[in-house]
């Protein structure tokens, strides 16, 4: 679980399997979709490991955008190579992003997966593939239904994959009883 509380501004919080992958092929897990409003989102990015920023020997996994403290540390865009994908629910939907630029923005799943969006006990499969024809797959279990795109893209070699909660102060938009946690689940990397 991640999870931040109601917070005054922007925090993040990240957690990353150890290992530095040679070749990823595919990333799924599982994760709750719960409506939590537009201020709270969650994002699996795929980097070169030596794109993550140090600071005093420490790894800072998280970002907030270009040029932060986090990955790809170095002013201005991300690496070339970085792949992401953000989840920002019936909001702002499903954001897919490589070289620093968006390849691909959609609404995926305006609520259309109710019983998820209602719960923080359901958990949905996520799975990002890497295709290997210059296209990654993106494939979210809705309950009823499933979600499938493919966009453009490539995953890095020799790249952490790093899973992240965004939080922007929640409550501003959401009433305060929501939860602020996001459950993960079946966590698997196939090289």
């Amino acid at each position: 679980m991640t999870s931040m509380g109601d917070v005054d501004g922007y925090s993040t919080i990240a957690f990353s399997p150890k290992q530095v992958f040679e070749r990823v092929s595919q990333v799924c897990w599982d994760q709750n979709v719960t409506d939590m409003g537009g201020r709270q989102w969650t994002e699996v990015v795929i980097t070169p490991a030596d794109a993550i920023a140090t600071i005093d020997g420490e790894l800072h996994l998280a970002h907030t955008g270009p040029g932060t403290i986090g990955v790809d540390d170095t002013g201005s865009l991300h690496a070339p190579e970085t792949f992401g994908i953000k989840l920002a629910g019936p909001y702002d939907g499903l954001s897919i992003w490589q070289s620093g630029g968006l390849a691909d923005n959609d609404p995926y799943y305006a609520h259309a997966d109710a019983e998820g969006l209602a719960s923080v006990a359901v958990r949905r499969q996520h799975c990002i593939t890497d295709l290997g024809n210059g296209l990654v797959e993106v494939r979210i279990d809705q309950g009823a239904s499933e979600y499938v795109r493919e966009v453009p893209g490539f995953f890095p070699t020799d790249a952490r994959v790093i899973f992240e909660d965004h939080n922007y102060t929640p409550t501003k938009d959401q009433p305060s009883d929501i939860t602020f946690t996001w459950h993960w689940d079946n966590v698997v990397v196939t090289q």
